[in-house]
Order: structure tokens, then C-alpha cells, then sequence
């Protein structure tokens, strides 16, 4: 083999090093910010939903004590 063709091929086997640890870090980098994306994306939808829920609460127990207030007086008068 003669240096050209050595030359080629250390250069080539480089290359090929230098683009895969390039897209291995770029992949552990892309899936770090893409798991903190989705942990963010979670807990604004659990925050959604506890509040949510919170909210049907209330209403549901406001009803409550608007049909307590009127039943009240109708155990009474029935007895």
C-alpha cells in the first residue's frame, strides 16, 4: 500500500469515528431535553387535572348543601 492510499484510509476511519460519537452524543443530548420536555408536559397535565377535580369538588359540594338546606324541612314536615 502506498501512503496515498493509507492516507485514505485513516482519514476515512476517523471520519467515520468522529460521525458516530457525534451522533451518539447528539442522541443522549435529544433524549435528555426530549424526557425533560415530556416531564414537563406531564406534571402541567397532572396539575390540569388535580385542578380539575378540585373544581368539580366544589361544585359538588355546593349542590350538596343546596339540596341538604331544602330537604332538611321536607324530613321535617313528613314526620
Amino acid at each position: 500500500m502506498n501512503l496515498r492510499n493509507k492516507t485514505i484510509i485513516i482519514i476515512g476511519i476517523l471520519m467515520l469515528f468522529l460521525v458516530l460519537t457525534l451522533s451518539v452524543v447528539m442522541k443522549m443530548i435529544n433524549l435528555n431535553s426530549f424526557r425533560q420536555l415530556e416531564e414537563r408536559f406531564v406534571y402541567e397535565n397532572i396539575k390540569r387535572v388535580v385542578n380539575k377535580i378540585q373544581v368539580d369538588l366544589a361544585h359538588l359540594n355546593s349542590v350538596a348543601l343546596d339540596w341538604a338546606a331544602w330537604m332538611i324541612p321536607i324530613i321535617l314536615l313528613k314526620t
